[in-house]
């Protein structure tokens, strides 16, 4: 529970989450000038935006999780592996 009384609730991020997801990106990049983007860079449709979440679901090597409270998305973290393989040098 917040201070305030709400419920914060950390989850796995849904492929029905995707309209929410663009909205949250749009109000973050109007916040601030030290994020990796800003206002309008996010152009996915919200087809594509729910693809995109299918995918990290569906991959080992993906993370996507959001933050609630009380049913409002107010954050969101998404990590991605990469493809290479890790080698060893020769000794």
């Amino acid at each position: 529970n917040l201070r305030d009384g709400g419920n914060l609730l950390i989850r796995k991020s849904e492929v029905g989450d995707a309209a929410q997801l663009l909205d949250y990106l749009e109000l973050v990049s109007r916040e601030t000038d030290y994020l990796s983007f800003g206002p309008g860079e996010f152009n996915s449709s919200i087809e594509e935006e729910a693809e995109f979440v299918e995918k990290c679901l569906a991959a080992d090597n993906k993370l996507f999780i959001v933050a609630e409270v009380d049913g409002t998305l107010v954050g969101s973290l998404h990590f991605s592996g990469g493809s290479r393989l890790r080698r060893c040098p020769a000794r």
